[in-house]
């Protein structure tokens, strides 16, 4: 298999959140390249710098469940929700469901329950209001080059999911917080409200090769196509995918 220009290249909307070209070679890693059994024409310069990256001692962070991988260049998602998307009881049910779980199965259904409870739009859903969705948009573009190179993001009514490689070194952690601290404060002050507007606690995982990252882009693009709130990727004014359907004059 080899990726067309479409499949690593994809053009900033105007007047919204863009997508930057893929850095493959430095986000993933040569290594990761080839067990994906994917064939990429990297340049010299690229190939370089993706042997480089080859030979980072790759530090590992333990947050509450599993520990996580975060060596401020590979891609990895992240996702972070409004503070009252997933009330207490569900959380203490789930946790009491997965107590008797391996770990490592207990985290994967973790996170898919998680997901399909916030894909019902629980909560006070803030974010589906289109000014303060277009807030955390202008937030995300705001960041892109600055702290990563962006590949794929959505704002849900509860909860946003990007695909990133972290630039400058800049961790999960700090990306986190650049976009909730101003975000919240400014959401507050449009909504009239006080409070809590962001969920501490987020959910990030490393990308691990290829196909991993394809399939994690396709998931956050077609996150409002699963939520039911339209028919096609593209027709959800708040992410990635809508870029397609205009460069496509869809």
């Amino acid at each position: 298999m080899v990726l067309s220009q479409h499949d690593v290249d994809r053009k900033h909307a105007p007047g919204s959140a863009g997508v930057s070209p893929v850095p493959l070679g430095h986000a993933l890693g040569p290594s990761a390249l080839d067990s994906a059994g994917v064939s990429l024409a990297l340049s010299p310069s690229e190939r370089s710098q993706a042997d480089r990256s080859s030979t980072i001692v790759r530090p590992w962070r333990s947050r509450r469940y599993l520990p996580h991988f975060d060596d401020g260049a590979s891609a990895q998602s992240l996702t972070f929700r409004l503070a009252d998307s997933l009330p207490g009881r569900v959380l203490a049910r789930l946790e009491r469901e997965l107590a008797a779980m391996p770990s490592t199965q207990s985290a994967h259904v973790r996170r898919k329950r998680l997901e399909a409870w916030l894909d019902r739009g629980a909560g006070s859903a803030w974010l589906a209001d289109p000014q303060i969705a277009d807030l955390v948009a202008g937030a995300i573009a705001y960041l892109e080059g600055r702290k990563y190179d962006l590949h794929a993001w959505v704002v849900m009514p509860n909860h946003v999911h990007l695909l990133v490689s972290p630039l400058n070194n800049a961790s999960i952690a700090s990306i986190a917080h650049a976009l909730k601290s101003f975000t919240a404060k400014e959401a507050n002050r449009r909504l009239a409200r006080t409070g809590p507007f962001w969920q501490r606690e987020y959910f990030d995982r490393a990308i691990r090769n290829l196909d991993h990252f394809l399939a994690e882009r396709l998931y956050i693009e077609a996150n409002p196509v699963k939520a039911s709130l339209c028919q096609r990727n593209e027709d959800w004014p708040f992410g990635s995918a809508r870029t397609l359907g205009e460069s496509a004059g869809g």
